[in-house]
């Protein structure tokens, strides 16, 4: 079994978020981060809204286009 002091130094060695996107679209703060496999899949990028995780994406376009359609309905 892994002591604490073994999972603290792995947390410290986790590769760190790297953020793509972050701006407000249509007033609402978004955000596409790329994966870096702890998360989510490596080589994938995940986009939230408003703090909120939407989904893992592919590329981001893919994650573009669900944020504008979301933020859309949102500003309804």
């Amino acid at each position: 079994m892994k002591s604490f002091k073994e999972i603290r130094a792995a947390i410290k060695e986790a590769p760190k978020v790297v953020s793509v996107f972050n701006k407000k679209v249509n007033g609402i703060p978004a955000r596409i981060e790329k994966c870096n496999g702890v998360n989510c899949d490596k080589g994938k990028v995940m986009a939230s809204v408003d703090g909120d995780v939407l989904d893992v994406f592919k590329n981001e376009k893919e994650a573009m286009s669900a944020i504008k359609l979301i933020t859309k309905e949102l500003k309804k």
